[in-house]
Parts: C-alpha cells; structure tokens; sequence
C-alpha cells in the first residue's frame, strides 16, 4: 500500500459521506502513538443520524445516506441512523476497515475477508470471496475492493458499468462515488469509471494516496497534502477552500503542479487546488491499513 498521512495532534478527520448530514471523528494523539478520538455530527437528524454513540476509541468512521458507522480500536463497530435495510445495526466481530454505501455498509474483517449488510436490492451483500482484501470503498449502489495482489473486484448496481472493473494488478487503493469507482495505480496516477455526465472518468494527473467520490463529483489527496477536486460544481463541490490547512507527508515542501482560478464559475466542469505544504513542514506518513 502507498504511504498515507498522519494527521496531526488533534486533528479533526472528516469523512466522505452520501446524505444530508456530517460526521466526524476528532482524532487526538502524536504521530508515534495509537490514535483515537470521539465523535461528533450535525445536519439533518430525521433518523437519529446526529446522535452519535459515545467513547473516546474510535479509529475511523464513514457516513451513508441517512445512517453512519464507526470502529473502535479493538476493531469492533457501532452503527447509527437509518435502519430500514438493517445498515444501522453493527454486527458482532472485529474488523480492520470500514465503509458506507447509501443503503449498505461494507467491511474487512480481521481474517481479511468481507462483510457487508443492508440494503441488497443491487446485489450490494454478495461479497466475493477470499481473505486477502486490503482496501475497500463503497458507493450509493455498490462497492470496491482491492485485493493484496494489487486487483480489483467490484459488485453491485452496475447501471453506469461503475462495478466493471478493470483488469491487472498494479493497484495500490480503491474509491468510489455514488455512480463512480476509482483506483490509485502503483504509480501513483488514479483512474476512475462509472458515471460521465460531468467528466469524472478526466481523472488531473498527480501522485495521490487517497481518491473519494461524491454523488457527480470527486476530490483526490496528493502525497503533498493538497487536493484536488473535479466534476460537477453547481454548488461549489469543485472549490476546495481558501486556507484549507494541508495534512503534509514527511520532507514535504512542494506544491501542486495544478493551478486553478480563486473561484470556478457554478455549473462548469472545473479542477481545483489548494493550498500547499510549506517548506520544511514534517510529519511521520503511516500505511493505512433511476434509484433513490
């Protein structure tokens, strides 16, 4: 697996999420350290989405339409929200990665195989064997996961080929959208497939660590520590903000090779990118571990 970044002593780590609410896990902790933190949510609150579980241990945590999911350090979960497909009760076990869809959640436990619950109406819950999976993202429909061969699976709604995966085994992290997945090559460049209604699949070039998809757009984080942002921008998705502080990798000291106008004009198709790490900023990189 490419090196990820460490964020740093309380730090906040937000999450992508599908639905009308956010929530975050404010991690606190040094770089050499176990890293936990509590959990915090606002927006919408028609299902008890906002009303997070208590504990100061959580190690990550994802967002779906209207329910979220979190783990614990000792790699056991909590869910919340919405339950109608059964992706607001956690199951029993312990796991080491974890990710929301819109109606279903998608895991790794810790023998290395998948797990998955909730809404199944697009095949969401057929997980494919084997446990040697190392990654995994979710979309609204479906879901992606790397194997420790550097391949790639897919499942799931399938309307715009997003579950299509494509072949080889040079990968080193997964993505995915609403109607997009996406992948981080070896090399560092990503690619994407699914929805292309907003240019999606015109994936900028840069040395990513980290690619996540909204509902028509998607933002990517460069081993550098700036984003980028493509795709729809009819309310500003594209514009990653001013003074947005940087999580910046070991020995850091140059920025993007992209440049983009201080605002994009609402409706177009853009790719933005803010700011840069400064010279001489360090931190320890880590590895990671027709519907409605």
């Amino acid at each position: 697996m490419r090196s990820s970044l460490v964020v740093s002593e309380e730090s906040p780590k937000s999450v992508r999420v599908l639905g009308t609410f956010l929530v975050i896990l404010l991690l606190a902790g040094s770089a050499n350290a176990a890293v936990m933190g509590t959990l915090i949510a606002w927006g919408a609150e028609n299902y008890g989405q906002t009303t997070v579980p208590a504990g100061t241990d959580y190690i990550a945590v994802a967002g779906g339409y209207f329910h979220s999911l979190a783990m614990h350090a000792d790699g056991t979960l909590e869910a919340w929200g919405a339950d109608m497909y059964g992706q607001g009760t956690a199951p029993s076990g312990t796991y080491t990665a974890i990710s929301c869809g819109a109606w279903h959640n998608l895991a790794i436990k810790d023998d290395g195989s998948l797990a998955a619950w909730g809404d199944n109406r697009f095949g969401q819950l057929s997980v494919p064997a084997g446990n040697d999976f190392v990654a995994i993202a979710a979309g609204g429909f479906h879901s992606v996961a790397l194997r420790s061969d550097g391949t790639i699976v897919a499942w799931g709604y399938n309307g715009l080929y997003q579950s299509d995966a494509p072949a080889g085994s040079n990968y080193d992290g997964v993505g995915a959208g609403y109607y997009t997945s996406s992948a981080i090559l070896d090399s560092g460049d990503g690619v994407l497939w699914g929805n292309k209604a907003f240019g999606e699949p015109n994936v900028p070039a840069g040395d990513f660590v980290r690619l996540d998809g909204g509902k028509q757009n998607t933002v990517a984080l460069k081993t550098d520590g700036t984003l980028v942002a493509w795709g729809d921008n009819q309310v500003g998705q594209c514009n990653v903000p001013v003074g947005c502080t940087p999580i910046c990798p070991s020995g850091s000291s140059t920025g993007s090779r992209w440049t983009a106008p201080a605002e994009s004009t609402p409706g177009a198709t853009t790719t933005t990118v803010r700011p840069t790490c400064p010279t001489g900023t360090t931190s320890t990189p880590r590895t990671p571990a027709a519907i409605t």
